[in-house]
């Protein structure tokens, strides 16, 4: 996908893991938000993120790529 977008003149960030790439876009601090306003989802919410962001169940396994056109600003998330 990243040659073929390249190749027609599109701009190409990443791929970055997910869970980098949902740190990036501040994840923990929403759910952390999502925990204080729903006490009694807290756990669940907890195991959601976890399984979205550890390295050893999605956050490694599945990359994020964004396609743009040039001369737009990089996409969040993956930005450094």
């Amino acid at each position: 996908m990243k040659r073929a977008a390249e190749a027609a003149g599109l701009m190409v960030a990443g791929p970055v893991s997910q869970g980098k790439w949902l740190q990036r876009l501040g994840l923990e601090y929403r759910a952390a938000d999502l925990m204080r306003k729903n006490p009694e989802q807290k756990k669940k919410l907890a195991r959601q993120v976890h399984r979205l962001m550890d390295s050893e169940q999605m956050g490694d396994l599945f990359k994020v790529i964004a396609i743009y056109a040039s001369g737009l600003p990089t996409p969040e998330g993956f930005d450094t």
